[in-house]
Formats: structure tokens, C-alpha cells, sequence
């Protein structure tokens, strides 16, 4: 975990985001990745984040081996809306 988040975060989360964005993506005048990719946009974000945390000693947590992993493993998984419930 982190309790701070540093400019230098902010900064390396834009640049996952803006390197995540294809030359598909640029032709057709969009400047986010599509959003049925923000899962995987989301956990490379999230993974360079905790990177820079680690690297600027403010991560309250080992090191895990395999961040992007990690990152996988912790994210929120929204349950599926059951036709019942919709009443």
C-alpha cells in the first residue's frame, strides 16, 4: 500500500496511460484507450504506481515479486447483476 501519492506518481500514472494509447486509437482522433480495455489500462497504471512507491521508499508493503500480478490478483471484481435483482 501507499499512504502518499507523490506528483511523480501522478506523472508516471499518465504516462502508463497516454504509452497505453495505440496509433489505432490516435487515427480515430481518441485520446484514451478504448474502454473495454480499461481492466487491463486500470492494473498498468495501478503496476507502475506501486513501482514508483517502491522506488521512493513510501510503499507500506514488500515488494511483490510480479507487480502487474499483483495488481491482478487485489483488483475489485464487480459481481455479476442476477436477473432477480433487477426488479
Amino acid at each position: 500500500g501507499l499512504k502518499h501519492v507523490t506528483d511523480t506518481m501522478f506523472l508516471k500514472a499518465a504516462q502508463s496511460l497516454s504509452s497505453q494509447v495505440t496509433p489505432k486509437d490516435d487515427a480515430v482522433g481518441c485520446l484514451y484507450p478504448p474502454l473495454s480495455k480499461i481492466r487491463q489500462v486500470s492494473a498498468q497504471i495501478a503496476a507502475v504506481v506501486v513501482e514508483e512507491g517502491d522506488r521512493s521508499n513510501l510503499a507500506t508493503r514488500p515488494r511483490p515479486r510480479n507487480i502487474l500480478e499483483a495488481v491482478n490478483i487485489h483488483m475489485y471484481r464487480p459481481a455479476p447483476i442476477s436477473p432477480a435483482s433487477k426488479l
